[in-house]
């Protein structure tokens, strides 16, 4: 297995990485998204969102309790995040990024911030059943 290992990291480390750009946030089904020295370049405005004291939940909650409480998270922040052309491509335990297309444009900024504000909200506002 270590010489498997040792050979493809060569492989990846002496082949040419290959990247294109694109204009549009890649679908997680787009064809493009392969394995091997390649990658995608896109110009996006970023929102990353990782739930405080996650650690804690999962220590004093049961298993049905802690998938629950994710479920609703990820359904809050999706829900918002699409909603105002945000795309979310990455779930990392409890965090997530938000991909909006595009970086220069008074409205890809406006949105990015108002889906983090409006989250924020959500998840901390008593008026929420996200929070409860």
């Amino acid at each position: 297995m270590k010489d498997g290992i040792d050979a493809k990291v060569k492989e990846i480390i002496d082949d040419k990485f290959v990247v294109t750009d694109i204009s549009d946030v890649p679908d997680i089904d787009d064809t493009r998204l392969t394995f091997g020295n390649k990658g995608l370049r896109f110009e996006a405005t970023t929102l990353y969102i990782d739930m405080r004291g996650s650690t804690a939940v999962l220590n004093n909650h049961n298993r049905t309790s802690v998938a629950k409480l994710h479920k609703a998270y990820f359904h809050t922040i999706v829900t918002i995040a699409k909603s105002l052309g945000g795309e979310v491509r990455s779930f990392n335990g409890d965090g997530m990024l938000v991909f909006f297309q595009g970086t220069t444009t008074k409205r890809t900024l406006s949105n990015a911030v108002k889906a983090a504000m409006q989250m924020k909200w959500m998840l901390s506002s008593s008026d929420s059943k996200s929070k409860n």
